[in-house]
Formats: C-alpha cells, sequence, structure tokens
C-alpha cells in the first residue's frame, strides 16, 4: 500500500484584538527516496536460488517493506539505506520469481529467475581431486567499507580450494595459496604451508559450508592469518564452477607491512588503512591489528587439472621452483 504525506490542519485561535491568525501550512514535502540498483537486477536470468534480494536506497525509509512470491525474512543495514530479503529456504533453481518494494516513493516490482546452481550432482565423488580458485577481487567486498580501494593496489592471489573426500554429509577440504607470474596459469605459491580443513558441511548438496579456526592466505605474496575463517558456496551441476560464495573472517594484518615498503612494522597496514576511513579492530590474542572480512558474489571456476599439494611449512627449501620434496626443510 503507498504511504501519502499529509498534513493536518492547524488549528487558529482569534487574539483578544480580533485579528486571525495566519494560516501557515503549505504542501507536504514530496518524498525524496530514490531506489538505486537492485540485486538481482529487474529481468536478471542468473539470480542465486540462495541468495537475498536487496533494494539499496538512496535514504532511510522506516516504514519501507518488502514483499515476494515466496517466503523470506526482511533485515536492515545499520543506516536503513539497504532493505534485505532472505528467502526462508532456498529457492529452485531455473524458476522465475517476483519480489516487490513499498516505499514512500511507491511501489517497485522486480522479476527474476533462479539459476541452474543448486541443482544435484550427478556424481559428488567425481569432486575429489579437483581445485577451484576464489578470487577476492572479483567478488563484492561487503566488509570492511572502502577495503576494495586499498587492495587494488595490491596483486591479487587466489584462494585455492581442493575436495580431498566427500561423503553425503561432509567434504574434506586442502586450502592452498595460488600464484600468477606475468599472466601465466595459475599455479600454487609452494613456498606458503596449505591447510587441512576437513568436515565442511555438505548435507545441502551442492551446497557447501566450511569454517575453520584460522588459515594462512596470500596477499600480495604475504603471509596472511585469516581467524573464524568461513566459506561457503555452491559447486555447478558439472564441478566446473562454484556460484553464491561467501568468505568470512579476521584477517590479521600484522604481516602486510612488506605490501607498504614497511616490512618489520605491524601496524603498517592498519595506519594506512585509516585514510581510507578504516580502522583496525582487535585481533583474536587482543593485539589491534586486525579487520572483519566479509566478501560475497564470488564465483570461484575450477582450475582444470590442477591437484592442490600438501605442503606442510613455509619457505620450503626449494620451493621457488615447484613442489617441495616430502623430505624438504620447511620453517613451521
Amino acid at each position: 500500500m503507498r504511504l501519502l504525506p499529509f498534513a493536518l490542519p492547524l488549528v487558529t485561535l482569534l487574539a483578544c484584538s480580533g485579528d486571525s491568525a495566519k494560516d501557515d501550512t503549505g504542501p507536504a514535502p514530496a518524498c525524496a527516496v530514490t531506489l538505486e540498483e537492485t540485486v538481482p537486477v529487474d529481468a536478471a536470468t542468473d539470480a542465486y536460488y540462495r541468495g537475498a534480494v536487496e533494494f539499496p536506497l538512496s535514504d532511510p525509509d522506516p516504514l519501507a517493506t518488502v514483499s515476494a512470491s515466496f517466503a523470506g525474512t526482511l533485515t536492515r543495514s545499520e543506516d536503513g539505506t539497504v532493505l534485505s530479503y532472505t528467502p526462508d529456504a532456498p529457492l529452485t533453481p531455473n524458476t522465475a520469481y517476483t519480489a516487490t518494494l513499498e516505499s514512500c516513493a511507491g511501489s517497485t516490482e522486480i522479476a527474476f529467475t533462479t539459476s541452474g546452481l543448486g541443482t544435484a550432482l550427478a556424481d559428488p565423488a567425481a569432486l575429489i581431486g579437483r581445485t577451484w580458485s576464489f578470487d577476492l577481487a572479483a567478488a563484492r567486498l561487503v566488509s570492511p567499507e572502502g577495503m576494495n580501494l586499498v587492495l587494488s593496489s595490491v596483486p591479487q592471489q587466489p584462494l585455492l580450494i581442493g575436495v580431498t573426500a566427500v561423503d553425503a554429509d561432509t567434504l574434506d577440504i586442502i586450502e592452498g595459496s595460488s600464484l600468477v607470474v606475468d599472466g601465466e596459469p595459475l599455479t600454487q605459491e609452494y613456498c606458503f604451508a596449505t591447510t587441512d580443513l576437513p568436515g565442511a558441511e555438505f548435507a545441502e548438496s551442492p551446497y557447501f559450508h566450511l569454517s575453520a579456526a584460522a588459515a594462512t592466505v596470500a596477499v600480495g605474496g604475504a603471509p596472511v592469518t585469516v581467524s573464524d575463517l568461513v566459506i561457503t558456496g555452491t559447486f555447478s551441476v558439472d564441478g566446473t564452477f562454484i556460484g553464491g560464495g561467501t568468505l568470512s573472517g579476521i584477517l590479521d594484518t600484522r604481516n602486510m607491512g612488506v605490501l607498504v615498503g614497511d616490512e618489520g612494522n605491524p601496524s603498517a597496514a592498519c595506519d594506512l588503512m585509516v585514510s581510507a576511513g578504516i580502522r583496525c579492530g582487535d585481533c583474536p590474542d587482543g593485539e589491534r591489528y586486525c579487520l572483519d572480512l566479509l566478501a560475497d558474489q564470488i564465483t570461484a571456476p575450477e582450475v582444470a587439472g590442477f591437484t592442490v599439494t600438501p605442503v606442510a611449512g613455509v619457505d620450503c627449501e626449494g620451493c621457488a621452483d615447484g613442489p617441495p620434496a616430502e623430505d624438504a626443510v620447511c620453517a613451521e
């Protein structure tokens, strides 16, 4: 229902002198709220079956609401400018839906169709031994706001995610860092340790949910620890990509000084980020060098024919030339 502004008539009183008070009411101000581009866009045919429908507004409208052709839950961003309507249950792949925003500016309906993501895998065991590339440079960086400007000047090294085992309820995953040199095909950074991440939830296959206490990733060539790591996504029916991916965790910036020419200074990255309005917070050990990281809308393509090699430590002998030998000396 459209909400129309209205004004109460001003009650006037006659003064003792007999003069009449002036009626200073005027027309009600027009609604200044405008709708920015929605997620998904109207007429989209590749909407993610587990994704929220987002209506970003130019200004907060506390009376705005959202309805849809599916049951969902409405939430608002902290500043009140983004309304998110999340399905209570995953939508059906390759199916048409609608969602409608009611605000002071009127009613806006978008129509969209979900992609094929969510279609059951013919053979989940076929994922074993394959690898996918999670590239934050191609993701939407939700938090911290402004972090994308900082990372844009840093060489990006996608996270390598490999499946080592699968059953009806869980995936076992190995995580490694990637290395890209002068546009050559993606390969593994063998001088950085890999992390075994067993027990990812897979009961809602092809969707998975991975959580880990900590993992090491490469940021511009520097090994960086991410605590409380969570990675989610959905395998395509043929396993050639992961869609709807998210990555979140607590990013420890203490090793990132090398990226700004101040190696050895644990506060160098935090000091630089202040200029972008980003302030570091507490790490798990209580030191203030960390950032809460959240990236979504990640599409992770398969690295065809590549399998992540386990590496026990960092700076192994011969690591720059390829996988270290099993008896190589590595720093832990």
